[in-house]
């Protein structure tokens, strides 16, 4: 064996021995590559600076980005106008490039491996929250469950309520109608479609977390807080994985 060759597996054995850093496949490229810290989220360096968490400030309440300096972590005038039933809202980044590619990968393909990864990036993310009671997912219809096989919004919440030592409560949100997809239709049909959709149970003064893979318009996100407000929850905060830019905004994430 080359004398460089031998240098890199015996690094490589040293950095599993002693801090458990030895060569990984990267979840979201599958290149190998070794790890420079015990947290690396199983994401190559490239990778990583792809899944950067989005940092221009927004609408604290839909994660609108503010058009003005002076207006970074103000409502914005459509929450001032209709204030969504949430108390803050937290997305890891916007639905483009290396994170879309993953949300698609897991809605299609199954890839619980990506859960896992955008799970753990969401719950660091999360960890500017005020403390809660519950992680709940948004969930899906019985029927829509069955065809699909799993609720990817449910995987996501899994790896937060791991990584964030909260439990999991799936039984607290759930849905009453089977509407048609969203990814269909009008803003403004997608603004009624899930009206009445959700219900929510024993939630009385719980602090809940509520978590979705992918808002847009966040009507549905918006129509399962109030279920859950209705219901008597205490405060309610929302995270996604990823947001849809809004019209005219640029794709091309800053990044901290």
């Amino acid at each position: 064996m080359p004398r460089a060759a031998k240098l890199v597996v015996r690094t490589a054995a040293f950095l599993h021995g002693v801090f458990g850093l030895g060569e990984r496949r990267c979840v979201a490229c599958h290149a190998p590559f070794l790890p420079d810290t015990p947290h690396a989220e199983d994401l190559c360096l490239s990778c990583r600076s792809r899944l950067a968490r989005f940092t221009a400030i927004g609408c604290p309440l839909c994660g609108t980005p503010a058009v003005a300096p002076e207006d970074s972590g103000l409502p914005c005038g459509n929450c001032l106008l209709d204030p969504p039933p949430w108390s803050i809202l937290i997305f890891h980044g916007l639905y483009a490039d290396l994170l879309q590619a993953l949300l698609l990968r897991l809605k299609f393909g199954g890839d619980f491996s990506t859960a896992r990864l955008l799970g753990n990036l969401l719950a660091k993310d999360c960890a500017e929250l005020p403390p809660v009671d519950a992680i709940v997912p948004l969930p899906q219809h019985p029927v829509r469950l069955r065809g699909r096989g799993f609720n990817q919004a449910g995987e996501l919440a899994r790896a937060v309520a791991l990584r964030m030592h909260v439990p999991l409560k799936r039984e607290l949100l759930f849905r009453t109608m089977n509407p048609p997809p969203q990814e269909h239709l009008t803003a403004r049909q997608r603004q009624k479609n899930p009206e009445g959709s959700f219900s929510a149970r024993n939630v009385h003064q719980t602090r809940i977390l509520l978590i979705d893979d992918t808002m847009t318009t966040g009507a549905t996100l918006r129509h399962a807080a109030r279920a859950l407000r209705d219901g008597g929850a205490g405060d309610i905060y929302v995270a996604v994985a990823a947001r849809t830019p809004p019209p005219g905004y640029g794709t091309g994430p800053e990044k901290a």
